[in-house]
């Protein structure tokens, strides 16, 4: 049996995300990926947006 772990950001499993939005971290991760998605392509921005509709889609 499987136990469940309290993690100090919340309890594993509630659906519910704590996070620092404040951390040095997050602004290092906020950096990075607004630096990256500057280098995309307009081809690939547009994938992109489609993205989360073919998840919608009936099979």
């Amino acid at each position: 049996m499987k136990k469940n772990k309290k993690l100090e950001d919340g309890i594993n499993g509630l659906g519910i995300g704590v996070v620092n939005t404040n951390a040095k971290e997050f602004k290092e991760l906020q950096r990075i990926i607004k630096e990256k998605t500057s280098k995309l392509t307009k081809n690939q921005i547009q994938e992109n947006k489609l993205l989360p509709l073919t998840f919608q889609m009936p099979t």
